[in-house]
């Protein structure tokens, strides 16, 4: 599974779990558990003080979750995703 959405359960921010279509298969990233984890997810997201949520697909780094709405809305998820 290549797509990552780093979240984080310290503040509650797992909207993205339950926005996802389940026929979408992903691995959640918590990056409350480790800190390297967040500065990776930092490096993808190409800010160094970047805070969850964000979703990364491989090494290609998809959006932040007002994007990930937005896609949804405009029926754009695939695209948003890169997964088409």
């Amino acid at each position: 599974i290549s797509l990552h959405p780093y979240s984080t359960s310290v503040t509650g921010s797992h909207k993205i779990k339950s926005q996802q279509s389940e026929r979408i298969q992903y691995q959640l990233v918590d990056i409350s558990q480790d800190n390297a984890v967040r500065d990776e997810m930092q490096v993808l997201v190409g800010n160094p003080k970047a805070a969850p949520p964000h979703i990364v697909n491989g090494d290609h780094y998809c959006g932040d979750f007002e994007l990930f709405v937005e896609a949804v809305k405009q029926n754009m998820l695939q695209e948003f995703l890169k997964l088409a």
